[in-house]
């Protein structure tokens, strides 16, 4: 499934071993649409899974699911606090460390997954150049609406309406195929503070 997070769309109430906070919305949506990616990509390779999370932030659980499925993981953000955190929380489970993903090589693993992240980079279409360099993609953001009443919504989000369709552009200029898109807006769009979830799968 790519596109827009529908409400009717498959959820999980934890992952990575936590409970999902009622505050993250979208969160269950998105990680259950990640593991079932993940489920499939395992079956084909038949192998362990060496996996960039790119992003992880000092809270977000999927790099502790990835660990606990048994993978190679390595993970990747830009604020030296969730560095820390996830090194607290992991230790020597999770290779991480601090740079900006528009740098990282990220071709060396079998999966890169980014969830929620790239929205809140300005340079979002840069970001999305490197990561069109993975052998795989997992890639989730959030997109906001010209009416989001939320003012920290307009402040911290970069990728607007019609910003889909520059995201899977840019990925397949770059190489990867994602598969036919609808992107328009479904009826049952999750929609919360002004706010979509937009999730697309590539792969070489």
């Amino acid at each position: 499934m790519n596109g827009y997070v529908r409400t009717g769309w498959p959820r999980v109430e934890s992952f990575g071993g936590m409970p999902l906070l009622d505050a993250w919305y979208d969160r269950p949506y998105e990680y259950a649409w990640a593991g079932a990616a993940l489920d499939r990509i395992r079956a084909d390779l038949a192998r362990p899974l060496r996996v960039l999370d790119v992003g992880p932030g000092p809270h977000q659980p999927l790099v502790d699911e990835l660990v606990l499925r048994g993978y190679e993981v390595a993970a990747v953000d830009s604020d030296y606090r969730a560095v820390a955190a996830v090194r607290q929380r992991l230790g020597e489970k999770v290779a991480i460390w601090q740079e900006n993903a528009r740098q990282t090589t990220v071709g060396l693993y079998d999966v890169v997954s980014c969830v929620s992240a790239i929205e809140h980079d300005p340079d979002w279409r840069d970001l999305a150049a490197n990561l069109a360099r993975a052998r795989r993609l997992l890639l989730t953001f959030g997109v906001y609406l010209p009416e989001a009443e939320d003012e920290a919504i307009r402040q911290e989000m970069f990728v607007p309406v019609g910003g889909p369709e520059e995201v899977v552009s840019i990925l397949e200029t770059c190489g990867l195929y994602v598969g036919g898109i609808d992107f328009s807006i479904p009826k049952d769009a999750l929609i919360a503070r002004g706010l979509l979830t937009f999730v697309v799968e590539g792969a070489r």
